[in-house]
């Protein structure tokens, strides 16, 4: 079983991000810009934070309804 569960909720400028345990209690829990020297800070934290257990990764991304109906295409 993982160590710890990474969620990120993705925005156009900035991003949330949140790690839980597996008893569900929050280890971290950051707004974090969106910058790619800020989001590769996040994943050193996160992996710190595994303490080199597994980490589960999740991604929430919300697409506009033309994105939507562009991914529905291909």
């Amino acid at each position: 079983m993982p160590a710890v569960w990474a969620g990120i909720d993705s925005g156009k400028r900035a991003h949330h991000c949140v790690v839980i345990d597996q008893t569900g209690e929050i280890l971290l829990s950051q707004r974090i810009d969106n910058d790619e020297t800020v989001l590769l800070e996040i994943i050193a934290t996160v992996t710190e934070i595994a303490d080199g257990h597994e980490v589960v990764w999740a991604t929430d991304l919300m697409l506009t309804p033309t994105e939507n109906r562009a991914t529905s295409a291909n």
